[in-house]
């Protein structure tokens, strides 16, 4: 039978424990506190530089070839310009530059090779003992030889471990730190790369407007040839030919023909449109029953009248108009259509009023039927107007063919001579801008620093922490401590309680034999 482990016996045990592991707890806080203490103590003392720097966009220097041709498109909210220095900051082109202004790379190599300072030569056998496996693979051929490069290496250690940068939130400013060994040191290198950003960002600006130079260049010369091709082709043409520019009566024509196909086109949508209209009411022309039933008492036609009151309207229009207008003009063809239209309606209406004794018309079609009708007229008046514009069209059109050609090909030539003139003028101003662009220090992000990094030669060094490193390491090497022990007294097979003793055999312990004091052993009470 189990006995059951009470607290008093579980938190008893616990000190026991403690006090039994006392020393392995002991050695092993001390030894991770003089591992952090070590540590601190060989880390390079670190000083922070840090710039202030604003980073917003410039719409005006955006480079497009262009504007009047291009809508520039919408800037992505997504994407922050700060962000895009981040990416630029971290680019090899300018760890290079700033390893190779203050020889951080030498310095690496000199640390590496012929160590002085006491931390130099601590962690040049640091990092020796951990070249051991690779230099044994080395050596049994698993791994390739490698010499070290040590501006790499100050480039990686620059870009990775020595520079921070950060956006502040809600802001256009970005933090520039740079973590290095001096105080002076830390803030010329951040001053430096600062200024090396801005460079940076214009000199991508100028080598876009370079190129786009070159090209616009380009097609200046190639558009300049071309003009005075097509010039020389014109002054010869004239030469030859003995004209200087078509006569006015004809380019009255010319401008009487385009004004008559818009006028037809216009026309023809019109008609489209009626059709359209026409179509649809037919449909439902065919749904609306023609009669419904009623009394004997015959009803009149509204239609009827309303097709009389058309009939007058058209008449009396016609009239008025053919005092202002010719008989063939296209307008009065389309009033004679419309009369004729609605004559023929009203005879048929009457007969049907007459036939019809025990029955009414329905409303819905007679008012449909109106509208039919009318659409009718409406189609017919159009068509008759575009009669008379194709006839008018066709006429011009035969006017003009009837024009020499040679002077067709002078009017051909000179449009052709002033299109390329335009485009020959409006490359050349392009290329006057690219030219002052490719000098601008502005580009397309405005990038000013707000507040340069300064730190006095008596500055403390940012890091290492020893304040930090000890709050942290004190509470991890008793944590770690205790853990230890607690692991140790766990995988003890040994028996140092009668209490523990019985409940594993089951069987009641008579007494115990205390241990002498002197004894090798400093375990006390074991049986």
């Amino acid at each position: 039978m189990e006995t059951m482990v009470t607290q008093g016996e579980m938190s008893h045990q616990f000190f026991v424990v403690l006090f039994r592991r006392k020393w392995v707890i002991i050695a092993t806080f001390l030894v991770i506190l003089g591992g952090v203490c070590a540590y601190t103590y060989i880390e390079y003392p670190l000083y922070k530089g840090t710039a202030k720097i604003l980073v917003h966009r410039n719409p005006k220097q955006q480079l497009i070839l262009f504007r009047d041709m291009v809508t520039p498109a919408q800037p992505d909210i997504r994407i922050s310009p700060a962000k895009n220095l981040i990416e630029i900051s971290r680019s090899q082109g300018i760890g290079q530059r700033v390893v190779s202004q203050f020889g951080l790379d030498a310095r690496l190599t000199k640390r590496s090779q012929s160590p002085e300072a006491t931390r130099d030569i601590i962690w040049y056998w640091i990092n020796a003992f951990l070249d051991i496996p690779i230099r044994l693979g080395e050596l049994v051929g698993l791994l390739p030889e490698s010499k070290p490069n040590y501006q790499q290496r100050a480039i990686e250690q620059l870009l990775e471990s020595r520079l921070d940068i950060t956006l502040i939130s809600e802001t256009e400013l970005v933090n520039l730190s740079i973590w290095e060994e001096s105080p002076h040191l830390a803030s010329s290198i951040t001053n430096t790369l600062a200024l090396l950003l801005i460079e940076k960002t214009i000199n991508m600006n100028q080598l876009k407007a370079s190129t786009a130079y070159v090209f616009t260049r380009e097609q200046v010369e190639n558009a300049a040839e071309e003009l005075d091709r097509m010039e020389q082709l014109l002054a010869n043409f004239k030469s030859r030919e003995q004209l200087v520019a078509l006569a006015r009566e004809k380019q009255l024509k010319l401008d009487r023909l385009d004004a008559l196909q818009g006028e037809h086109d216009a026309i023809a949508a019109d008609e489209d449109r009626l059709r359209a209209r026409l179509a649809e009411v037919q449909k439902e022309l065919l749904s609306a029953p023609p009669e419904i039933l009623a009394s004997t008492v015959t009803a009149h036609n509204p239609l009827i009248t309303e097709l009389k009151s058309s009939l007058y309207r058209a008449e009396t229009e016609s009239a008025s108009r053919q005092s202002e207008m010719r008989k063939s003009h296209p307008e009065i063809a389309g009033l004679q259509a419309r009369i004729e239209k609605n004559t023929q309606q009203v005879k048929a209406e009457k007969e049907k009023i007459v036939q019809s004794e025990t029955t009414i018309l329905n409303p819905l079609h007679q008012d449909l039927t109106a509208q039919v009708v009318k659409l009718q007229a409406e189609i017919e008046g159009f068509s008759a107007k575009r009669q008379a514009l194709r006839e008018q069209l066709a006429a011009l059109k035969e006017e003009l063919l009837a024009l020499p050609e040679k002077e067709v090909m002078l009017n051909k030539l000179d449009r052709q001579v002033k299109t390329q003139e335009a485009l020959f003028l409006n490359l050349k101003n392009k290329l006057e801008e690219l030219e002052v662009q490719q000098v601008n220090r502005l580009s397309e992000f405005d990038i000013t620093v707000v507040d340069e990094a300064y730190l006095p030669d008596d500055a403390s060094p940012d890091w290492p922490d020893w304040e930090l490193n000890l709050l942290i390491g004190i509470p991890s090497g008793l944590l770690l401590a205790l853990l230890l022990a607690f692991f140790v007294d766990y995988w003890d097979e040994s028996y140092t309680s009668y209490q523990r003793l019985a409940r594993d055999i089951e069987i009641p312990v008579l007494g115990s034999v205390p241990e002498s004091r002197n004894h090798k052993n400093n375990h006390k009470n074991r049986i």
